[in-house]
């Protein structure tokens, strides 16, 4: 079920970067995270907070720069070749 609404997560994400800004972002990531250290065992989830936080992370350090770029590149449709 979780690869069926992977492309549904990342586009509401994205969109939802769009519309509040990256500040928000990073806040929701981290109330994520912590969220994430309520479900289960101390080590358990110290390891999905702390692999939600560096996904998350690095999804926002890579979008904004491809969104700037090119919003197709941002959500992973691929570009034409240019040819030199």
């Amino acid at each position: 079920m979780g690869a069926l609404f992977a492309g549904l997560t990342f586009t509401v994400r994205d969109l939802l970067q769009d519309a509040v800004g990256a500040r928000t972002t990073l806040l929701a990531i981290a109330l994520g995270a912590a969220l994430s250290g309520l479900v289960a065992e101390p080590r358990i989830a110290l390891a999905s907070a702390a692999a939600f936080a560096v996904s998350e992370l690095v999804d926002l350090a890579v979008y904004i720069p491809l969104r700037d770029r090119s919003r197709l590149a941002a959500v992973g449709l691929p570009l034409p070749i240019r040819s030199r």
